[in-house]
């Protein structure tokens, strides 16, 4: 019974390192408006640029959005699904591989050679 591990006594000091890691990290970490008072003031320009900057994109990207959607409400639906006009004919200038695949059925529905019955 010598090489046996204490598992209760184990875990309980895992536990207790790190909780006392963290309470160090939590008291010695400043908070972010601590960072950021303790920046250099060409620095705090800086950040300060790259916070509107943000900002600024955040609204135009608003803006965009709002201006699609508002586009989609307005679009009016069609009654075929996925706007797909019936009685459409292919392209004069569509590729002939494309062609012959539209004028035929699929695979699965091909007729039976009656040679294999």
């Amino acid at each position: 019974m010598a090489g046996r591990v204490p598992i209760g006594s184990f875990l309980l000091l895992i536990g207790t390192a790190t909780g006392l890691a963290y309470g160090l990290m939590a008291v010695t970490t400043p908070s972010d408006q601590q960072f950021y008072d303790s920046l250099a003031p060409d620095l705090k320009r800086k950040v300060d640029a790259q916070r509107a900057l943000k900002q600024g994109a955040q609204s135009e990207l608003v803006r965009e959005s709002q201006a699609q959607l508002d586009a989609i409400k307005v679009r009016p639906r069609s009654s075929s699904p996925l706007g797909v006009r019936s009685g459409t004919r292919p392209r004069a200038d569509a590729p002939t591989h494309l062609l012959q695949a539209q004028n035929e059925g699929p695979v699965w529905a091909d007729a039976v050679d009656p040679r294999k019955k």
